[in-house]
């Protein structure tokens, strides 16, 4: 559903992609509430698989052995060594890049759904926040007109919100 609405956001619509409506707020704490049960399940999977793979190693195995780059000189490694760790930071960071788009994506649908409420409610602001563990997600939506009342001249050639 957010492949649809971020392909109608960009005006890239395909035939199925009709009948899409900007979801409710509800709906939309649904959504970011699953994508967090996601993230959360995600990490726990892959502790639980690295626990699993150090209870199942053995002792000279070097795939299993963990490498504590601040403790190891990175030319004392084997090249496997140093292909399973080079393997390792890519899909860490490609599973981070992947969760910024899921969050990204999430914000903007939020945003849309926000304004198109904000706009039949005739308001000119309207905020979203979500608690997560010890993180908090905000989305605030302004009005273009309550942009313009926001902003201020300092005087001195700068302008400040």
């Amino acid at each position: 559903m957010v492949e649809k609405l971020r392909r109608k956001r960009n005006g890239e619509t395909l035939s199925d992609d009709e009948d899409i409506d900007q979801p409710t707020a509800d709906e939309m704490k649904d959504m970011i509430e699953q994508t967090r049960k996601l993230q959360k399940q995600r990490r726990v999977a892959k502790e639980q698989a690295k626990l699993e793979a150090e209870a199942n190693c053995e002792e000279d195995d070097l795939t299993c052995q963990e490498i504590d780059l601040e403790e190891v000189d990175i030319d004392t490694l084997t090249e496997e060594q140093k292909e399973l760790l080079k393997a390792e930071k890519e899909e860490a960071k490609l599973q981070r890049l992947q969760d910024k788009q899921m969050n990204k994506d999430l914000q903007n649908t939020q945003g849309a759904s926000m304004a198109a409420e904000m706009e039949a409610s005739g308001e000119t602001i309207a905020v979203d926040q979500q608690i997560d563990g010890n993180s908090v997600y905000q989305t605030t939506v302004l009005s273009s007109e309550d942009i313009d009342n926001q902003i201020r001249d300092n005087g001195d050639g700068t302008w400040s919100l």
